[in-house]
């Protein structure tokens, strides 16, 4: 049981890695518009097609956030904790720290890591948006 769950929390470990890569991912293209929009603010005057342009291309950036594979991996990640306790508790030889703690500590690395990522793009967001 144990060597089973030691092979969930790697698998899931890799997953989440995968997670933050695509996390990354998605702040680039955040931040790829918002230096755009420093550069079209500078060329082209209020009116401009290119500004509404850029405003449908945030709206469109902000809803490619990866919430699905967010939603999945913390069911994932849920079910990894929810094993560890059962482990936990099957095994009094085995101390709680060793096997819940590893996956406490994902679980909190899996969620402090989404959800910092999805609040500092959609700051970045509404801050292109209202600049332009």
């Amino acid at each position: 049981m144990e060597t089973l769950l030691g092979n969930y929390l790697t698998a899931v470990s890799v997953i989440i890695v995968y997670h933050l890569f695509s996390l990354q991912h998605w702040l680039g293209q955040v931040t790829d518009l918002e230096s755009e929009a420093v550069e079209l603010k500078r060329a082209t005057g209020i009116g401009d097609i290119s500004r509404e342009r850029l405003r449908a291309r945030c709206a469109r950036t902000s809803k490619q956030f990866p919430w699905i594979q967010v939603i999945l991996l913390f069911m994932a990640v849920t079910i990894v904790c929810y094993l560890a306790l059962r482990v936990a508790w099957a095994i009094p030889a085995i101390r709680r720290l060793y096997s819940m703690g590893p996956t406490v500590v994902l679980w909190l690395v899996f969620v402090a890591a989404s959800v910092s990522a999805w609040q500092q793009g959609r700051r970045l967001l509404n801050k292109v948006t209202s600049g332009l």
